[in-house]
């Protein structure tokens, strides 16, 4: 996992391989938005949402989430736990 978050930071091809890791390392990325990093940090860490290819990541992450909350909820039942 750590490979893939560090190649994440500093690579930002073949796109098929940005939309992979960002998929596998959806759980330590999200912890670190937990941990209260800002957005702009959060750019700044992760160079493919700088760029048109972001777009992708983010719309792959926001399928993500709502596959695994599909409602509002169910997000906010899974935090208290």
């Amino acid at each position: 996992m750590k490979e893939e978050v560090q190649w994440l930071e500093n690579n930002v091809i073949p796109e098929e391989t940005v939309i992979e890791y960002w998929d596998k390392t959806f759980q330590f990325r999200q912890r670190v938005l937990e941990k209260g990093i800002s957005v702009i940090d959060y750019f700044k860490k992760y160079i493919c949402l700088k760029l048109q290819l972001g777009i992708n990541v983010v719309s792959q992450m926001l399928h993500t989430i709502n596959t695994v909350f599909p409602r509002v909820q169910d997000a906010k039942e899974y935090k208290m736990q």
